[in-house]
């Protein structure tokens, strides 16, 4: 099994792939009997929330461990901006002399 203090604003998805011999727990998390081999987890982490310790770049330190063994650190970046300023369009026709982004024309110095 794996043991984190997820933050509220993090949600997260834990699928185990057990060792022959093992057993899949009821809780679908963990593996039950292992006694030889690799479990490999499969982790999802998703933002539910644009907190301000990801905003500007910033990170989130998650620690992971692993009972019986160690634990080790995954570092979160956010992504905070809106989508859409990664599809800023340029002298549209709905925005000469500017940037259209997000719906809104920004236009450029001057005009």
């Amino acid at each position: 099994s794996l043991s984190f203090d997820q933050p509220i604003f993090i949600q997260s998805s834990v699928v185990p792939t057990c060792p022959e011999g093992s057993t899949l727990s009821n809780e679908l998390t963990e593996c039950d009997n292992v006694t030889n081999g690799t479990t490999i987890f499969n982790v999802t982490l998703s933002l539910t929330e644009c907190v301000a310790e990801l905003q500007n770049g910033g990170v989130y330190p998650l620690e992971v461990s692993v009972p019986g063994f160690d634990s080790f650190i995954v570092n979160i970046e956010g992504s905070c901006n809106c989508e859409c300023d990664s599809n800023t369009l340029i002298n549209m026709s709905l925005c000469v002399n500017g940037e259209l982004r997000c719906g809104r024309c920004y236009c450029d110095d001057g005009w």
